[in-house]
């Protein structure tokens, strides 16, 4: 269930909002040689969820925003009776500009009680783990968003530019040991401190494309700094670290009829070589450069 309701006076809009849910998740365990259900555990959950914002319109180009929101990750089921859903509480606050263009720009925090993670294949967990939760106790996650559109219209044409930028910071609150690799190494003991894995500080994308009649194109540009591949403090080793990368995308279109549309892309082209991950199984290479050609059709 889910109420929102917002309320109006001068130039402000308080939006405040609740929703209340009820989880049932069932988790079943089969054979490996029998398929036969060996094992069935089920989890009922329920949790109220507040939230409240505030827009404040400075003039007709600026305005003002703010938030605090209730957040919940349903914890799964599991054998282990101290396992419990992650909450926190998220706490916003930015604003919007609309004169050259549309800026916007928010800052965040995620106050964490109770940081989870899931065991996966991706993050290299055993298949006895495979599904199972590990609570990290408190955490916090904290950055800025940022956007810009804009758009330049010359003659005939029109030049659309689109930036986008997150710079991210996150770090655990508490110290324990990750004892099936969902967060770092299966065993690794993690420090109160310890800055959170696969979370890049910096990630910004520029998209500049053309436009005219039937016809557009675009490019698109994105940088990401390095990152770790377990959870740590200080500089990362080698072993430890997914370097940055930057990453050039291609794509054309024309629409040859109104339900007809012939399409292109050419994907990293530059052919840059880049590790994207290091799970499960070591370094992942990025995706090479790749050209697609297509057609969509709408009914």
């Amino acid at each position: 269930v889910y109420i929102q309701d917002e309320l109006e006076w001068g130039r402000n809009t308080l939006t405040l909002g609740v929703r209340h849910e009820n989880i049932e998740t069932t988790k079943t365990a089969y054979g490996n040689l029998t398929g036969v259900v060996e094992e069935e555990e089920t989890l009922t959950q329920s949790v109220t969820l507040p939230g409240v914002g505030i827009f404040r319109e400075v003039n007709s180009d600026l305005g003002l925003l703010a938030g605090v929101y209730r957040g919940f990750t349903a914890a799964t089921p599991s054998g282990d009776e101290n396992i419990e859903p992650e909450f926190s509480t998220n706490y916003e606050l930015g604003f919007r500009y609309f004169g050259l263009g549309h800026l916007e720009v928010v800052s965040f925090v995620n106050d964490y009680e109770q940081f989870s993670g899931s065991c996966s294949v991706a993050n290299g967990c055993s298949s006895a783990s495979i599904g199972d939760q590990v609570n990290a106790g408190s955490a916090m996650v904290y950055g800025v968003e940022a956007s810009w559109r804009h758009e330049v219209q010359a003659a005939t044409y029109q030049f659309p530019v689109i930036m986008t930028y997150t710079f991210s910071h996150g770090e655990f609150g508490e110290d324990f040991t990750d004892s099936t690799g969902a967060f770092g190494q299966s065993g690794q003991e993690i420090k109160d401190g310890y800055e959170i894995g696969y979370l890049p500080e910096h990630r910004l994308n520029l998209q500049l494309g053309v436009a005219k009649g039937k016809w557009a194109a675009n490019l698109s540009a994105l940088y990401q700094s390095e990152m770790r591949n377990v959870p740590g403090e200080g500089s990362i080793a080698s072993e430890d670290r997914i370097d940055s990368y930057t990453v050039i995308d291609l794509s054309a279109n024309y629409q040859i009829h109104p339900s007809l549309k012939l399409y292109g892309t050419l994907d990293n082209a530059l052919g840059n070589e880049y590790v994207v991950s290091a799970k499960p199984y070591g370094f992942r290479p990025g995706k090479p450069r790749s050209i697609n050609l297509g057609a969509k059709y709408q009914f």
